[in-house]
């Protein structure tokens, strides 16, 4: 290809991306359940995208790259090809692989388990919790919709929260100031999804959630990834591609499909301990780890793992229903 047509053929693809860019936002306007601001914190410039997820005609999910494993795209052609209300970066993955570190759940349907990190966890009644299980555990997400593992966890109960290398990063670079993305949980329901560009400490991270109202909260892919988008305009755009995002869009107008029974929970190499459900806690004495696990010295004992106040560890009636998109 000569110098020429190879310059004719960049300005080509930039006037491509450029015209899905300006049709996704055409396409998708801004929607009164999320919302977007800019707000200063601890003398950092936050970007915030607020979602009502008592709107139950709002969806949160990750997105693979190019719907498959092991690969990697760009944020605006993730944009392009979903054209959503909001798009964050998602987890951590490998450089050299491009495979995510954690768990990823998508309508149901579990692409991959990662057995690192916190999980940010969605049902299909827009139910969130961030929950956090010791690094090597595999746990099959009964109930729940949306899963995103992956993450490092900063707020839980409302409370500073916040050691990285307990759950099992190692990376130097996570622990250096960069530009940062995460997600979190308000009291009222509310998902909140947060980019900055300042380069900071995870610690200042967490002390801006805390200030934006979070009771739970987890860090996100950073650095050269950080990206965040509001209605398809790109708001931080990464300097590299990525092999995930967190998209908020709308559900079909034939949601929600006839109810399945719900699936029965199964737990592979976890001792009898605590498990989470969504919104409960509960101690299944009944299931037993078929072999121990390879990394069962490095985690926390089970009664180290965060209980629900006496009294809301009951499952009677609350399992919800697995509920999936249609086909």
């Amino acid at each position: 290809m000569s110098m020429d047509t190879r310059r004719w053929y960049d300005v080509g693809i930039a006037m491509l991306v450029l015209a899905l860019v300006g049709s996704c936002g055409n396409a998708v306007p801004a929607h009164p359940s999320v919302l977007y601001s800019v707000q200063w914190i601890r003398n950092t410039r936050v970007h915030v995208v607020t979602v009502d997820l008592n709107d139950r005609t709002i969806a949160v999910k990750p997105m693979l790259a190019y719907n498959r494993l092991g690969k990697r795209q760009s944020f605006v052609s993730f944009l392009a090809r979903s054209e959503p209300l909001a798009q964050i970066t998602g987890n951590f993955f490998s450089m050299d692989n491009n495979l995510p570190v954690g768990d990823i759940m998508i309508d149901g349907q579990m692409w991959y388990y990662g057995f690192l990190g916190s999980a940010l966890a969605l049902t299909g009644d827009n139910a969130a919790r961030i929950i956090t299980f010791p690094r090597g555990w595999k746990y099959e997400w009964p109930g729940y919709e949306n899963v995103l593992r992956g993450g490092v966890l900063l707020v839980e109960n409302g409370n500073y929260t916040l050691a990285p290398r307990t759950q099992g990063f190692h990376d130097p670079a996570l622990y250096a100031p960069a530009s940062r993305t995460a997600v979190g949980i308000r009291a009222d329901r509310r998902l909140l999804l947060v980019a900055v560009s300042q380069e900071i400490y995870l610690s200042q991270l967490a002390r801006i959630m805390l200030a934006l109202g979070c009771r739970e909260a987890m860090a996100m892919d950073g650095g050269n990834s950080t990206g965040l988008a509001y209605d398809c305009d790109v708001k931080l755009m990464p300097r590299r591609t990525l092999a995930s995002v967190l998209i908020v869009t709308t559900r079909p107008t034939n949601w929600p499909p006839t109810p399945a029974e719900p699936a029965a929970p199964s737990v592979t190499d976890v001792p009898s301990a605590w498990l989470f459900h969504p919104g409960v806690l509960a101690n299944f004495a009944q299931f037993r780890y078929s072999k121990p696990p390879a990394t069962l010295a490095d985690n926390p004992r089970p009664e180290e793992v965060p209980l629900l106040p006496t009294g809301e560890n009951d499952l009677t009636g609350v399992l919800p229903t697995r509920k999936r998109h249609p086909a």
